[in-house]
């Protein structure tokens, strides 16, 4: 079979293009210029629409151009300052004798994107507060990120111009590395949400965003203010002095923590003292803790403490969310007071008809009041003679003895403490006996005649019995004849005060006799009285 194959050097070309479609961008503001490279036979005529409409070159910054070539025909479309409504498909479109063929230009005009709106604070809490906002136009080039920006309110409140220059910025990636300080979170496709940290409490700030691209930055969003929420003061009140007042007070001062640090409107101070046992002592533990109001009350007189009794005292501002740390303790100890207590377990031994010893232990500790310089003994005769006075005795240890006291007699004894502010308490008074001695005389001896041979023999009791007298001796003899006497016992009356009597029988008529009495305790037979004489009465004639 035979082929014959036949060449036409001079064959009609349709117009044509080799790629379908390109893609192109500009930036905003600048000339762009876009070409067609149609391929056919002349005559070639080519057309342009944007987004399948007819280009209106009736507009200053438009313009077509068009230029033979070796292979058909170049028609550029010559745009002198792009905009953002030139972006788009530009459709090109060649014709000649022989066909024609479409050719589409893909334009994207970039520029800075839009300024974020809709910023808004959606939680404030001490020291972050969170924001949301929904993202502008583009501007035909992805995001990159946000500038947050951020700056202190003036105290009084008024924005300057120049405030933003000393504001802080941030940079924050929208698909980088996550940023220390902002926590920025994509909500939807154009709504976000950033976490600002590092903070102050309690201060007003004001916060704008802006968009960023490949482009450029778009401007900023109207700022927004906030103010974050209280929190407990950081710092303790600094200078604190404690020094002692009067008798059982002391006055503290100090002054308030730096500014900086109150996070709050400072409403005042809380006072804490503890009593700091001695050693040796039980611990009490006792606290108190007193309020003082205001920021600017800053000194404190604290009363009604113990005497002479070290304190440990702290002081802490608050706000109105808490109190913040407390000052480094300081001690001070108050002024020396009278013993709060009496000497305890006073007890008393007689040790003869005239002493006896006493002895006692100090106050309790933590109620001295002081530095116990020594101790006061108080006693006296317990009787109803309401001219007995007590007497004192001084000392500094914690026993005495007692001397030349009244023999058998029952004496009330006190003891208390003194410092060098005064005495403190008596204790409950203690009773104690001296022991029994013998008597003195017995009183008021008479002898009378009674009869014949019988002489009546009275007294009264001794003034002294130093004890309980258990009887009476009388004693007779005849007068001047010494050395040998007679006696008789006597039996003692209950009654101390009552007269004594005593009849000595069978007398010589005619003799004189001399009587003498004694009284006999249970320590044996005291004096005697003085010898008086008497003889019996004689006989009538």
């Amino acid at each position: 079979m035979t082929v014959i194959l036949s060449f036409c050097r001079q064959c009609p070309e349709p117009a044509r293009f080799e790629l379908t479609s390109h893609n192109m961008t500009a930036r905003r503001g600048a000339a762009a210029t876009l070409a067609c490279d149609v391929r056919g036979d002349s005559p070639i005529r080519v057309t342009w629409a944007h987004n399948m409409n007819h280009l209106d070159l009736n507009t200053y910054r438009l313009s077509i151009s068009e230029a033979k070539t070796d292979s058909g025909l170049r028609s550029q479309l010559y745009i002198s300052r792009a905009d953002r409504e030139d972006s788009g498909v530009y459709k090109c479109q060649a014709v000649n004798a022989y066909g024609h063929s479409d050719h589409y230009i893909y334009l994207s005009v970039q520029e800075k994107p839009d300024t974020p709106h809709s910023l808004s604070v959606t939680e404030i809490l001490s020291r972050a507060v969170r924001l949301s906002w929904s993202q502008g136009f583009d501007g035909n080039s992805p995001l990159v990120g946000y500038t947050l920006q951020y700056c202190v309110l003036s105290a009084q409140g008024a924005i300057r111009v120049n405030q933003w220059d000393t504001a802080t910025s941030l940079n924050v990636s929208v698909h980088g590395t996550p940023h220390t300080t902002v926590i920025l979170t994509k909500k939807g496709d154009i709504h976000y949400e950033a976490l600002l940290n590092t903070l102050k409490p309690h201060t007003a700030y004001m916060i704008r965003i802006a968009a960023i691209n490949q482009i450029d930055r778009s401007a900023f969003t109207e700022p927004v203010v906030v103010k974050t929420q209280e929190e407990a003061p950081s710092e303790a009140p600094t200078n604190v002095q404690v020094t002692a007042g009067g008798a059982g007070e002391l006055h503290v001062s100090w002054r308030p923590p730096p500014r900086d640090a109150w996070h709050g409107e400072l409403l005042g101070y809380s006072v804490t003292c503890t009593e700091l046992s001695p050693p040796g002592a039980p611990h009490r533990n006792v606290t108190r803790t007193l309020t003082v109001n205001g920021w600017s009350a800053t000194e404190l007189n604290l009363s009604a403490l113990r005497k002479f009794t070290r304190y440990e005292v702290h002081v802490r501002a608050f706000n109105g969310v808490a109190a913040g740390p407390a000052s480094a303790p300081v001690s001070a100890t108050t002024l020396e007071g009278v013993p709060e207590s009496h000497p305890m377990t006073v007890s008393c031994f007689p040790l003869s008809s005239s002493s006896m010893k006493v002895t006692w232990n100090p106050p309790p500790i933590g109620q001295h009041g002081g530095l116990i310089q020594g101790y006061k003994v108080i006693y006296s005769p317990f009787t109803s003679d309401q001219a007995d006075v007590g007497e004192i005795k001084r000392v500094t240890t914690t026993d005495t003895y007692l001397h030349t006291l009244r023999k058998y007699t029952n004496y009330s004894i006190q003891v208390l403490a003194f410092t060098n502010a005064g005495d403190g308490k008596r204790s409950p008074p203690v009773f104690c006996m001296t022991e029994e001695d013998v008597p003195s005389a017995p009183e008021k001896i008479k002898a009378l005649a009674y009869s014949s041979d019988t002489v009546l023999v009275s007294w009264l009791p001794p003034v002294h019995p130093n004890g309980i007298i258990t009887h009476y001796t009388v004693y007779y003899r005849e007068a001047g004849r010494l050395g040998k006497h007679s006696s008789f016992t006597v039996t003692a009356d209950k009654k101390a005060d009552i007269e004594l009597m005593f009849q000595v029988r069978n007398l010589m008529e005619t003799q004189l006799y001399e009587f003498w009495v004694s009284a006999t305790t249970g320590s044996g037979e005291g004096e005697s009285t003085l010898v008086v004489g008497q003889g019996p009465a004689s006989r009538s004639k």
